[in-house]
């Protein structure tokens, strides 16, 4: 076979070679970028001091996406997201060690880099996309970080001091309604006629207290900012390959060469100590 062909082959192999390399070694390390969207509504009532300023409600209803984008993104929800089980039985988490405190301050840190959240300006969505090594792994952690912020909504909805306060207060008056409407004992006309204003002095109090629920509620609602949930992120299917594997291919070919010149190179000397012998 002559020298050229054997440094063809040898390059040609190497070539095969690195291209296996690079595909299996972008397949061990590659990452997966996993996104889902969220939709922030803006509360019903107007923000009278934006109002006074001038700012148009596109810019309102943005700094609103803006807030949620940015609360995802804040410490405190990075914290309650690795204390999570289904984030904890994971890969990802397993792989910052096996002590429980500092799994979680390395998965803290690896949020804090590969956790994105994005408002978007001309549609009412904030996307969330996050990147790890495991597709559904990264499915999983971005439909948990939703879930997170979900259920952190509805304790903050329901969390109302003042509505507490109201709703103990209509059980006193209540009870105290009650125990007049179910007293049969035998009163005189004057006793019966101070019951009986008693009696609707307490009515009245219900149904100013039920005014005052119903309006705390309606504002409530309408000064809220209302999350709703687009779709669960799927698994991607599309790896991005670490721009190291890539040199697997050439490498591949540049060995090959270089083996090939060695090879021929060797074959000639052998071949010229042989007629020398002779």
């Amino acid at each position: 076979m002559g020298r050229e062909r054997i440094i063809l082959l040898t390059t040609v192999l190497g070539l095969i070679i690195g291209g296996m390399a690079c595909y299996l070694l972008g397949k061990h390390f590659s990452d997966y970028t996993a996104r889902t969207y969220v939709q922030v509504l803006p509360p019903l009532r107007v923000d009278p001091i934006a109002s006074e300023t001038g700012r148009p409600q596109k810019d309102i209803q943005y700094a609103y996406r803006y807030t949620m984008a940015h609360t995802i993104r804040s410490s405190r929800t990075f914290k309650e997201l690795v204390g999570r089980e289904a984030v904890r039985r994971t890969k990802w988490f397993r792989s910052f060690g096996e002590v429980a405190g500092e799994a979680a301050d390395g998965a803290v840190e690896d949020l804090k880099r590969h956790l994105w959240t994005s408002a978007q300006r001309d549609s009412e969505l904030v996307e969330i996309r996050m990147t790890c090594r495991g597709g559904e792994e990264a499915a999983l952690i971005v439909n948990e970080v939703v879930d997170l912020i979900f259920e952190r909504e509805d304790e903050n909805r329901q969390d109302g001091t003042g509505m507490r306060l109201l709703e103990a207060e209509r059980e006193r008056v209540q009870a105290r309604l009650s125990a007049i409407e179910n007293d049969n004992r035998d009163l005189s006309p004057a006793q019966a006629v101070q019951r009986e204003r008693i009696r609707k002095e307490r009515i009245s109090m219900l149904d100013a207290i039920d005014r005052r629920i119903e309006k705390t509620l309606q504002m409530r609602d309408q000064s809220q900012i209302k999350l709703k949930r687009v779709a669960s992120a799927p698994v991607p299917v599309q790896a991005r390959y670490p721009v190291w594997v890539f040199s697997c291919f050439p490498a591949g070919g540049i060995l090959g060469f270089v083996f090939g010149l060695m090879f021929v190179s060797l074959s000639k000397r052998a071949e010229d100590k042989k007629d020398c012998s002779d």
